[in-house]
């Protein structure tokens, strides 16, 4: 840095900043600071507080000032590491912009200027662009973790990355609560022992919490000889973190030996400590406005299709009036297509596109730009355009239903007003009345910043297995060598060595059923490489199966439209019309790899299907849900209705008319059954209009917490109960359907729930997991992650996989003490998929007489019965052009008969009065 500039940078990069930006804001300076000290530092501050320029200039300056005194050196001096494609493209063209705006400076100004490249590698990269990279590599390089991982892999594409000298992770509190965190960490220690020293680790994040666990995380472990500075962030919450760490891979719970235990020896044979992490984190609060709202009520008309979607984009059209650019978020990618086809639909012209992870890169470039530039009104998107990518100014955003964490809402409604200073303008836009209370309470913790904490995933074998096969790849390794540097992760740092030699077993080829991928000498100790392992390190990369992504083409031109769940690939025919990215298109032939298609004029395309998108919320917002709930309830019999709707719009950001329904929703469910909350469980009996039993537990305690629950309700059930049984667990409760039962039937059944016990409650799920579904999909999952399916590393069918996923596990069985990969299947199910403590603890409220359970049997549903089923039958409607009679039947019944009965003439004053033929009936 120039010590004579103000800003401590390079003559030229200081003027330029100077001209384009003012005065650099608080979190810049401190940010600076710390970079420049050559310390690892993590950033924690607002969308548009200037983050990005924070972590990054001070790193060109490095180069710059390098370049000038000892001339160009040849390799990547900078990775900047993005968890999208979209964002990589984005901060290349911002860095892109950056260089031109600094030669323009250098020419207009006389100051001598070294310049400056820049490259993005991602799959999206062409191989001319890859191979012209290797042959000049850039200065800076944007990419992702999987990307970095396969560049680190490969013989030829890791010699560029000898000079790194910095790495930035931006939006790294999205990567460290996922396995692609897990992986970048181990990749990162990789490239400390490749480059021969550590490269400074800088993170960026507008949320993220406790943020000194996310420090951790970003910093490692080395060698406890090298030193450290105590009292920083790595040595900080050091007791959470373990407890944490503890928590997500314990034993106890899963047998699978995923501690360190007495006399088990870890898996580093040096002590290793935290590396220092400088938390630089904004004093800045970027302010927000936020507000939830519903559609207006109405009743089911001739026009089906009309009667659900036409109050939400008339809602949503009122909400656009007055605002030149609005960005509407959809939590997943069927949804935000049928809602841009619905909008477009509702205003005769193209005034919305979509955008998520099925569009092509350059549809997504395009509609970008087009947004950017004022072309665009309106862009629909799922989580794509949540982190911090540049879509210009945006006047409004619209979440629609809730955004499932405080975390999620804070980013994308700071992506309006996306500069500094500028103010966020945000709607919750919640279809259903049964979306209010967790939208208000998410409204809240929004505007309180009252964020949830991350949970950092540890000691994945998928994760192990990739590395170590990418490790051995480039060359011959130790135990010890490859234990180190394993070791240095946050995720593996206490991994039982004894484990890592069973993993290291079944890559070897111990087991004739596994293709071994590596060579392990047991007198020497080290491993080699076989032909086979680059291929399967690079063509397995990544935590996320690849069955399921299904390539679409252009049948004339062969340019990539986008991508198809494999499943609907297998349920469509060619002539087949569907909808992406607000085109028809008609099926002209399906091949093994991929589906080439044609434009198609037809308005009344099929929206696709995406497996594996939905998303539950957490055991803590639910807790806050059941205690509003409870809050809500205690108030209405206190004071006045108005009194209430005052407390809901000030406190919970809600507009009058969602809090008269909400009002409603809770007068007319106790006019009629009881209150779920924190502190009551509800069970409600009632046969629907086919003369179904339905029983649903009220349970707002969320999805897991609930699944949980019913697994075990399974296994107790299922002798009494044989092939009668159907359910379904949400985050709200859970949802039998007793198939043929008579009266005494259900009634038996809803005593039978009592019968599963805090003390039976471990051993049932024991019972239940290893024969149900989520075992099998986490084993196969597991399993191809973990490269053991790998054949010949080309596009498989998931059908195929799902057959050679049996074999195995059919194979490995008479192994399962040894067999490492069984057990971590039981773990992902008890620790990840399921809450066991939780739902024990609850049992054990209920024993104790401290949570109520409440049993009602009544003609009809209530209202949050009521919902269960119109979600169950309401799917149909949302998700299909096509609705039986028979649900058409119930559909129909229950909007004529609860509309009166239930929810009242007037919402606020008169819903929870029931009348005469109520009571009658």
């Amino acid at each position: 840095m120039d010590a004579e500039s103000p800003i401590g940078f390079h003559p030229l990069l200081a003027a330029w900043f100077g001209q384009t930006f003012g005065e650099p804001t608080e979190v810049q300076l401190r940010a600076w600071e710390s970079i420049g000290s050559g310390a690892h530092t993590l950033i924690a501050a607002p969308t548009g507080s200037g983050k990005t320029l924070a972590a990054l200039l001070p790193c060109l300056d490095r180069i710059v000032t390098g370049k000038a005194a000892d001339g160009p050196v040849r390799g990547v001096k900078l990775l900047y590491v993005t968890p999208l494609k979209a964002l990589n493209n984005d901060i290349h063209h911002h860095v892109v912009g950056f260089i031109d705006q600094l030669e323009r400076t250098a020419a207009e100004t006389g100051l001598p200027w070294p310049g400056l490249t820049v490259g993005v590698r991602t799959g999206d990269t062409t191989q001319s662009t890859r191979a012209s990279m290797l042959r000049q590599p850039p200065d800076v390089l944007v990419t992702t973790p999987e990307s970095l991982y396969i560049l680190l892999t490969s013989l030829k594409g890791r010699d560029m990355l000898r000079t790194v000298r910095h790495v930035i992770v931006d939006e790294i509190h999205d990567l460290a609560e996922g396995p692609r965190g897990l992986h970048l960490s181990v990749t990162l220690e990789r490239l400390v022992a490749w480059c021969g020293r550590s490269p400074q680790r800088i993170g960026v994040s507008a949320t993220q919490k406790p943020i000194e666990r996310v420090a951790r995380f970003l910093g490692g472990w080395g060698p406890a000889e090298t030193g450290s500075a105590s009292g920083e962030a790595g040595a900080e919450g050091s007791g959470a973190d373990a407890a944490q760490a503890g928590r997500a891979a314990g034993s106890d719970d899963t047998g699978a030996g995923m501690t360190a235990e007495a006399g088990n020896e870890t898996i580093a044979d040096v002590p290793m400590q935290p590396r220092p992490v400088n938390i630089v984190e904004s004093r800045m609060d970027k302010a927000l406005q936020l507000v939830v709202t519903m559609p207006e009520q109405t009743f089911i008309t001739q026009d089906k299709q009309e009667a659900v979607w036409g109050p939400v984009t008339e809602r949503l059209a009122k909400l656009m009036e007055g605002s030149r650019s609005v960005l509407i978020f959809a939590n997943n990618r069927r949804l935000c297509e049928r809602l841009t086809l619905r909008l477009n639909d509702h205003v005769g012209y193209e005034m919305a596109r979509s955008h998520h992870g099925s569009v092509s890169r350059e549809q997504r470039l395009e509609v970008e730009r087009a947004l950017k530039a004022g072309e665009l009104r309106c862009l629909v998107a799922t989580s794509s355009l949540e982190l911090g990518i540049d879509v210009g100014h945006i006047d409004l955003v619209v979440q629609i239903d809730s955004p499932k964490s405080a975390a999620a809402g804070i980013q994308r409604i700071g992506r309006a007003g996306h500069s500094v200073g500028g103010v966020s303008r945000g709607v919750i836009l919640a279809r259903s009345r049964g979306q209010l209370p967790e939208c208000a309470v998410l409204s809240r913790r929004v505007l309180e910043r009252d964020i949830e904490e991350i949970r950092i995933p540890v000691q994945s074998l998928d994760v192990l297995c990739q590395q170590i096969a990418a490790m051995v790849a480039g060359g011959d390794w130790t135990i010890d060598e490859l234990a180190r540097v394993l070791a240095g992760s946050y995720g593996y740092r206490d991994f039982p060595r004894q484990r890592l030699l069973d993993v290291l077993q079944v890559l070897s080829g111990y087991y004739p059923f596994v293709r071994p991928l590596l060579d392990w000498n047991r007198d020497t100790g080290v491993m080699s490489r076989r032909g086979v392992t680059a291929m399967a390190a690079i063509m397995g990369a990544g935590t996320i199966p690849q069955s399921s992504a299904y390539p679409v083409h252009h049948a004339d031109s062969r340019v990539h439209i986008g991508e198809l769940d494999e499943e609907y690939i297998h349920e469509s025919r060619v002539g087949d019309v569907f909808q992406l990215g607000t085109s028809s298109w008609k099926i002209q032939s399906i091949k093994n790899d991929r589906v080439y298609v044609v434009e198609a004029g037809n308005r009344f395309s099929e929206i696709p299907f995406w497996r594996g998108e939905g998303q539950g919320r957490t055991y803590e917002l639910s807790r806050d849900i059941g205690r509003f709930m409870d809050e809500l309830e205690r108030r209405l019999e206190r004071e006045e209705p108005h009194g209430t709707l005052d407390w809901l719009i000030r406190d919970y950001g809600l507009d009058a008319g969602a809090a008269g329904e909400l009002i409603a929703l809770v007068r007319s469910q106790k006019a009629v059954s009881a209150v779920p909350t924190h502190r009551r469980i509800v069970i409600e009996r009632f046969r629907d209009e086919l003369k179904q039993w339905h029983v649903i537990m009220h349970s707002t305690f969320g999805r897991t917490f609930n699944r949980t629950w019913l697994l075990a309700l399974r296994q107790h059930g299922e002798e009494r109960f044989p092939g009668r049984l159907f359910a379904n667990a949400k985050d709200n409760g859970i949802h039998f359907v007793l198939s043929g039962a008579d009266e005494g039937m259900a009634a038996s059944f809803v005593a039978m729930l009592r019968g599963v016990t805090s003390v039976r409650l471990e051993t049932l799920l024991r019972e239940a997991v290893p024969s149900s579904p989520q075992f099998g999909a986490a084993f196969r999952r597991l399993a191809e992650t973990s490269l053991l399916l790998s054949r010949s590393f080309t596009r498989t069918p998931a059908w195929k996989k799902r057959l050679r996923s049996e074999e195995l596990l059919r194979e490995s069985l008479p192994y399962a003490e040894r067999f490492p990969f069984l057990g971590e299947a039981m773990r992902i199910c008890l620790q990840e998929e399921l809450d066991l403590p939780r739902v024990r603890e609850a049992l054990e409220q209920i024993e104790a007489g401290a949570l109520e359970v409440n049993v009602r049997e009544s003609l009809f549903p209530s209202p949050l019965a009521a919902a269960f089923l119109a979600e169950f039958m309401g799917a149909q409607i949302y998700e299909s052009d096509a609705v039986g009679k028979d649900i058409q039947l119930q559909l129909l019944g229950l909007e004529r008969a609860q509309a009166g009965r239930l929810f009242g003439e007037s919402p606020v004053l008169e819903a929870g009065q029931p009348d005469r033929g109520e009571e009658e009936e």
